[in-house]
């Protein structure tokens, strides 16, 4: 918690549900003496929302066969969609880069440095011999881990 407003007990929550066909983004501030104070929802512009990630001020959400968009976290309003290969299941920031479990079209890494420009980058496209699914980031010791169903899972360096 870095709100200078809340209790040290305090923990900010974020999450993304979906309600008649629609998604939606909404925080909240948890503590075990209040309960939660949620904040507005968002409505997303993605209707087939598979995973996402966030930092300060975006979304970044897998849309399955539309590509990732990426989102302003306050308003709803997209950035940038980019359209990937395959189907993205599941999409991770780290630095300046998305990393995409793109199922068939196994690893996709986006350049978002230009967030308004983002860039799919296609001479770092990993096939990984199945359908990938999810991703894992060890920021620590620098590497990246894809599970791609029976192609079994990638570690990256």
């Amino acid at each position: 918690n870095t709100d200078p407003d809340m209790p040290n007990y305090s923990t900010l929550i974020s999450w993304v549900y979906k309600d008649n066909e629609l998604f939606y983004f909404n925080t909240a501030y948890f503590d075990r003496t209040n309960g939660y104070e949620a904040g507005p929802k968002v409505l997303l512009p993605s209707f087939f929302l598979k995973s996402f990630s966030m930092d300060d001020d975006k979304l970044y959400i897998a849309s399955n066969q539309l590509g990732v968009d990426i989102v302003n976290k306050d308003d709803g309003h997209r950035i940038s969609l980019v359209n990937t290969p395959g189907e993205a299941l599941s999409v991770l920031r780290y630095e300046n880069f998305l990393y995409v479990a793109d199922r068939q079209a196994g690893l996709q890494i986006i350049d978002v440095t230009d967030i308004q420009h983002p860039v799919l980058m296609n001479d770092f496209a990993f096939d990984t011999s199945g359908y990938a699914q999810s991703l894992d980031i060890d920021s620590e010791n620098n590497l990246l881990s894809v599970a791609s169903g029976g192609g079994g899972t990638w570690t990256y360096h």
